[in-house]
């Protein structure tokens, strides 16, 4: 499906190869190497400590496979690295250079759960053509084709988090933490792009911030009006969302699946009364659109079949006397193209 070869600038990539790959096709399928506690803060004692111990623990071909990784300069300036090297100073008093070299590995190649030795070979693109999936049950990450790649084209994930970043950000992280100036199709853009991109940016961050307080204040007063200026916020997001065109659809996911338990659970709260009807409706909204993306992604799959037990489980209430309504004319989302 693909091969690794040397790119000019890029160094050693992967490409698409001899036939195209389809979206939602899966291009790997990869335990970690090295694996680590997701749930554990960067750079704190426990992670640290969590890292070596993994590392001592693997066989002699797997730390050799491990130590082969790619890694920047170790005296880049970079804060976060910085301070890690610091809290390694303290908790490994004796940091020899084959023990920084291990973190900074880490750091560089590291999937949020851990090191992928095959993943890591793919090179970085804001506005990727394939993302990896965390399987809890299976412990596996998925690498899954978001859109359509043809024959010869470079196979692109983020290195990025879930976070909303403009251009300037972006690329100033990926200087910081892996050396490099990003010129992708998402950075290599116009000065009106660029501005465009920070606007859309602000509104999505202040989105998010009011999020945020509606929630504090709909937990207290538990009032209708703010409820719905709620779920409405989580429209915005969402529709902010597919404008930037840089954010993981995990994170696009996530967006609906809050956006879904928040209008499911108002039509539960206000049964009975007609606004309980305006609430299903935009869950249904949100929970459809999952299931599109979702199956263009994973295909009839255990991710897929959860949002569909969800929208089952939501028919099977006894909302009022009439039948559930149909999806809602007011806000009719569309899908992320995926090519």
């Amino acid at each position: 499906m693909y091969m690794e070869t040397e790119l000019e600038g890029r160094g050693i990539g992967c490409v698409a190869y001899y036939a195209k790959i389809k979206a939602g096709s899966h291009i790997l399928r990869e335990k970690p190497l090295l694996y680590v506690d997701p749930s554990l803060e960067m750079g704190t004692k426990k992670h640290i400590q969590a890292i070596w111990r993994a590392f001592e623990s693997l066989p002699k071909q797997s730390k050799e496979d491990y130590l082969s990784l790619s890694l920047i300069d170790y005296n880049a300036q970079d804060s976060t690295w910085l301070h890690l090297g610091e809290e390694v100073n303290i908790i490994l008093p004796e940091w020899k250079g084959s023990q920084k070299r291990v973190f900074k590995i880490y750091s560089n190649n590291a999937f949020g759960n851990g090191v992928f030795l095959k993943m890591s070979r793919f090179n970085h693109a804001c506005k990727p053509n394939a993302e990896a999936f965390w399987n809890e049950e299976t412990g596996i990450t998925d690498l899954v084709a978001i859109r359509s790649i043809q024959p010869g084209d470079e196979i692109t994930i983020s290195y990025l988090g879930m976070h909303c970043q403009d251009r300037d950000e972006r690329r100033s992280i990926l200087e910081k933490g892996w050396g490099f100036r990003c010129m992708c199709s998402a950075c290599d853009v116009p000065g009106d792009e660029v501005v465009k991109n920070k606007e859309i940016c602000k509104e999505f961050l202040a989105t998010t911030l009011m999020g945020k307080e509606l929630s504090e204040t709909y937990n207290a007063e538990s009032n209708i009006c703010v409820y719905q200026s709620h779920v409405n916020n989580m429209k915005t997001m969402y529709k902010l969302a597919k404008q930037m065109g840089t954010l993981k659809i995990g994170k696009i996911l996530f967006i609906l699946d809050a956006g879904f338990k928040l209008a499911s659970n108002g039509a539960i709260i206000w049964r009975g009364l007609s606004i309980s009807q305006v609430f299903l409706q935009d869950a249904n909204s949100f929970i459809d659109t999952a299931i599109i993306i979702s199956k263009r992604l994973f295909g009839e799959s255990h991710e897929t079949n959860k949002w569909q037990q969800r929208k089952e489980e939501m028919k099977s209430m006894k909302w009022t006397s009439a039948p559930p309504p149909q999806r809602s004319r007011r806000w009719s989302p569309q899908v992320p193209r995926i090519q």
